[in-house]
C-alpha cells in the first residue's frame, strides 16, 4: 500500500454526505420562525456539549424550549427534518468506500454529531456498517478537535498515526491529526479529492492490476 497508508478515515458532514452546517442552522431557524441570530444566541453555549455527549437530548432540549418558547418535540422535529434536507449522500465516496475496502485498507468514520443527526443518518444511511471502525462524538463523550477522539480512533483501527490517512472538511480538524503524525487532506469537493496525490496513490495497486 502506497506510503504506508493502512487505514482511511472519513469525515461525515461536509465530506461523506454533501451539505454545510450553515445552511442547516439557517433552515432550523426559518423553520422555528426565529432570526438566525436568536437561533444562535439560543443554542450556542449547548450545542458543542451536545455534540460531546455533555448535555442529554432531554436537557438540551428543554434548554431550547425555554430559550426560544417553543415545545421540545417541535424543536427536535425541525432539527432532524434540517439535518434530513440540508446533507445528501456523496454517492461518489460511498462507492470508493467499497473500493477501499475490497483494496484490504481499513476504513473508518471519525465525526461529531449531535445524537439526533446520529440517529437520522445511522437509520437512513448505515454509515457504521460501511467503513471497519466509526467513531461518534456523541457515543465516546468527546468530540474533534480534541486528541483523545482521534486516540480513540487510532486504538480501535489497531494502526500506528502515520498509517492513517484522515479527510476532513475543516482545516483545524487536520491539526491535532498531524500532531499526531496522520496524513490528512482537506476536502474541498469530489473532484479535488479526485487529484490530490496522496488519495490517488491509494488506487495505484488497482491502477497496475486491472
Amino acid at each position: 500500500m502506497k506510503e504506508g497508508i493502512k487505514a482511511v478515515v472519513f469525515d461525515v458532514n461536509g465530506v461523506l454526505l454533501l451539505g454545510s452546517g450553515i445552511s442547516f442552522h439557517k433552515l432550523v431557524s426559518k423553520k422555528l420562525k426565529v432570526d438566525l441570530e436568536t437561533w444562535f444566541d439560543a443554542v450556542d453555549q449547548y450545542w458543542s456539549k451536545f455534540i460531546s455527549g455533555e448535555l442529554s437530548e432531554k436537557i438540551f432540549l428543554s434548554k431550547l424550549s425555554l430559550a426560544l418558547n417553543k415545545s421540545e418535540s417541535k424543536i427536535k422535529r425541525v432539527i432532524s427534518n434540517s439535518f434530513n434536507k440540508k446533507f445528501k449522500p456523496n454517492k461518489w465516496l460511498f462507492k470508493q468506500l467499497v473500493v477501499l475496502n475490497s483494496l484490504g485498507y481499513k476504513t473508518g468514520i471519525l465525526s461529531d454529531q449531535v445524537p439526533i443527526s446520529y440517529e437520522l443518518f445511522e437509520k437512513k444511511y448505515r454509515l457504521s456498517s460501511k467503513v471497519l471502525v466509526s467513531v461518534w462524538s456523541n457515543k465516546v463523550k468527546s468530540r474533534k478537535p480534541n486528541l483523545e477522539i482521534y486516540n480513540i480512533c487510532l486504538e480501535k483501527l489497531n494502526v500506528k498515526a502515520s498509517e492513517v490517512l484522515f479527510i476532513d472538511n475543516r482545516s483545524w480538524n487536520l491539526i491535532p491529526a498531524e500532531e499526531l503524525g496522520m496524513k490528512t487532506i482537506l476536502f474541498k469537493n469530489n473532484l479535488r479529492l479526485k487529484k490530490d496525490r496522496t488519495w490517488r496513490n491509494l488506487f495505484i495497486w488497482l491502477l497496475r492490476n486491472f
